[in-house]
């Protein structure tokens, strides 16, 4: 028997002319698939006391039966409480993280703040050495060309002040 191939996506033989004809229609193509479960311990450790339980000739005997029954249950209160511990721990890495963040963002802002400062103390030195010189220039100005002179010693005396007190910030740090 051929297969008709006018459409890919709908496979369906031909009708047979005969005693056999009928109505067909295609079937859904697609397959059921069922996630697996991953094989958690609680459950071996079940299995393996329901058969220590039921039938203790299969696993040697008595005595290690009941042993390996023991060993199943004290692996699985283990790893529950080794999941717990790293739970826990996971929660502390998360925090610190989180510290680690806020404290990197801090150290940015105080690093800005001490380049500012850097620049603030340069300006000011400088600020303090011109307005010195210009105290000087102004006292042998003085008597010749005394309107320069005021306005010299008045510009010196400004940077001087500014170079000894700067400018107050509004935030206390």
């Amino acid at each position: 028997m051929e297969l008709s191939t006018g459409n890919a996506d709908a496979l369906v033989p031909p009708s047979p002319t005969g005693a056999t004809a009928g109505h067909q229609e295609q079937g859904e193509l697609t397959a059921v698939l069922t996630p697996s479960v991953p094989l958690e311990l609680a459950h071996v450790t079940q299995v393996v006391t329901g058969v220590a339980a039921a039938n203790p000739r299969s696993m040697g005997h008595d005595f290690a039966a009941q042993m390996i029954a023991a060993n199943m249950r004290q692996m699985d209160y283990t790893i529950n409480v080794q999941r717990a511990e790293l739970t826990n721990q996971l929660g502390r890495l998360d925090a610190l993280k989180d510290k680690v963040a806020t404290l990197s963002a801090e150290k940015e802002v105080l690093e800005e703040r001490l380049g500012t400062k850097s620049r603030l103390e340069t300006v000011r030195a400088f600020s303090g050495v011109i307005g010195t010189w210009l105290v000087t220039v102004s006292i042998d100005l003085w008597k010749a060309q005394f309107s320069l002179a005021l306005l010299a010693l008045l510009a010196g005396l400004a940077l001087v002040a500014f170079g000894f007190l700067g400018v107050r910030s509004g935030k206390k740090s």
